[in-house]
């Protein structure tokens, strides 16, 4: 017998819920998670060409309307495709690293700058920008370094 829970009970469990932080804060996960990522796009290819094909990788939600792909990354850096739907918003926040940001489609506001297709960002580490918006949605190109990798430098 299959029984169906109401809604009201799965969405109070569900908030009740509290997430379940690894012992090293999930930094082993992250770097197995970037090594399958960096193994996978070496592809065989004797020249050190990676190449990823539109169809691979997987889309991951990354906040409400809001989708990633990462494209290829190490413990140093990470290039990725964003996904913004039309009226996502990711709140305001400091890089850990450089950041650079180049809009593939659509437009967006960062930090109070308007970029449509064709501009791009540089957010330095430890720079702050305000709320990352889109009214149409959008498609971005980032590339980032990693706050490991400023650690160590």
């Amino acid at each position: 017998m299959h029984m169906v829970l109401p809604g009201e009970f799965v969405e109070a469990f569900l908030a009740a819920l509290q997430p379940i932080v690894p012992g090293d804060g999930g930094a082993s996960l992250r770097a197995r998670l970037l090594q399958r990522v960096a193994d996978d796009a070496k592809g065989g290819d004797e020249l050190g060409i990676a190449t990823v094909s539109s169809s691979a990788g997987q889309w991951l939600p990354y906040a409400p309307g809001i989708m990633a792909k990462v494209l290829i990354g190490d413990e140093r850096m990470r290039t990725m495709l964003v996904r913004m739907e039309m009226n996502a918003s990711l709140a305001p926040h400091v890089h850990d690293g450089d950041e650079e940001c180049f809009v593939l489609e659509g437009s967006c506001v960062m930090g109070g700058s308007t970029l449509k297709s064709g501009d791009y960002q540089l957010a330095r580490a430890g720079s702050r920008h305000g709320d990352v918006f889109s009214a149409t949605g959008c498609l971005l190109f980032v590339r980032s370094t990693l706050p490991e990798a400023v650690e160590h430098a």
